[in-house]
């Protein structure tokens, strides 16, 4: 049978159009190919750039017996000197609480996370034993541009009158030829059992279960093991080393949760440790200010509190708990000042100032971080 030219146009055009869906079918399936996300309120040009941005995320949101801390962390390759907030919401009542603005949290060196202090229960109206579903959020003002702007919460729900201990691995160290975790009971009850330390090297898979045991810490404290040798994972201490330190090993210990027992941490040959000093302390205005740097190779996620004492007088200020301070980078310096004070005992005198006054961080001396200044 001949056929037309007209005919062969129309089957021309109806293959045309067959195909033309299929490939918008397969577009629209398999999305953008760069398969960058995409942001509804960022422009093409921005958007190409997302990359070289860092990325907030929440890792995990924990309840003792007294407050919520949340736990964060930036997942890209790139920082930021932007500041931001942190957002608790009571999904059933719907109160919320924002972090002090004028404490605000900074983002955390790439690839690392950052516990925040303890954020009281009843801030978002209830008992810390009692059932609630809160969401946490990082960056609620939208404050810090992300590479990615829609994995800045998380949604946790704690189940009622539950008063068990919850151990969780929150560093881990090397230092010589020994490996030393700093473990905390984030749980609502102390315990008088003791639990194994299980070390896992993740490249090789040689596992170490500790034949020494720990305690239990006191129910919201930390505290670091005494040093395993590097040897019982198979390493020298010098090479790169990627861990996985489980509090726990052998679950013998009964827990709020049991998913929140392990850390993994990396080391290279040029991993090393934080060293805190008080650089120097002075009086501006009505508050004291205290300068305090990191003279070590090394960081810590770790955060710490400063304490200022008049001896003279006995007045002392201390950094809000609930505020820690963030390790400096290597070399580097930051200040905190303290509250106004008007009271006769805040001045004059001979002040001591204190880094990291309960020996949160693991730091290569810990014997330098006082200063005694006198002033005027």
């Amino acid at each position: 049978m001949r056929i037309g030219s007209e005919d062969r146009l129309g089957s021309w055009m109806a293959m045309r159009a067959l195909l033309m869906g299929a490939a918008l079918v397969f577009q629209a399936g398999c999305g953008a190919v760069d398969g960058a996300p995409e942001s509804p309120w960022v422009g093409e040009a921005e958007q190409a750039t997302r990359g070289f941005l860092p990325d907030l995320t929440v890792e995990e949101l924990s309840r003792d017996s007294t407050s919520y801390k949340v736990k964060f962390c930036n997942r890209s390759s790139y920082g930021s000197e932007l500041t931001f907030t942190v957002r608790l919401t009571n999904e059933l009542n719907g109160q919320s609480f924002q972090s002090n603005p004028l404490y605000p949290y900074s983002v955390p060196a790439p690839g690392t996370c950052i516990w925040t202090g303890g954020f009281s229960c009843g801030l978002v109206g209830a008992a810390c034993n009692d059932f609630v579903t809160l969401t946490a959020q990082v960056d609620d003002t939208s404050n810090v541009t992300e590479t990615y702007e829609y994995n800045n919460t998380m949604t946790v729900s704690f189940r009622e009158h539950v008063v068990l201990p919850d151990l969780v691995v929150e560093e881990v160290v090397r230092t010589g030829a020994y490996l030393h975790a700093r473990y905390c009971n984030h749980g609502t009850a102390d315990t008088l059992s003791t639990f194994a330390m299980r070390l896992t090297n993740t490249a090789t898979g040689q596992m170490h279960l500790t034949a020494d045991t720990f305690a239990v810490p006191a129910q919201g404290t930390c505290a670091w093991t005494p040093g395993i040798p590097c040897s019982t994972v198979g390493s020298n201490c010098v090479d790169t080393l990627e861990v996985r330190v489980t509090a726990d090993g052998a679950y013998v210990i009964s827990e709020w949760s049991e998913v929140n027992n392990d850390a993994v941490a990396r080391f290279t040959p040029s991993t090393a440790l934080a060293d805190l000093v008080v650089s120097d302390v002075w009086r501006q205005g009505s508050t004291y200010v205290v300068s305090y740097c990191n003279q070590g190779l090394g960081t810590s996620t770790t955060r710490f509190e400063v304490r200022l004492i008049n001896r003279a007088t006995g007045w002392p200020y201390q950094t809000p708990s609930y505020q820690p301070l963030p390790v400096p980078a290597p070399g580097e310096c930051a200040q905190t000042a303290s509250d106004a004070c008007s009271v006769p005992g805040c001045w004059p005198g001979s002040m001591w100032a204190t880094v990291d006054i309960s020996g949160d961080v693991f730091e290569a001396n810990e014997q330098n971080n006082h200063l005694y200044k006198t002033l005027p």
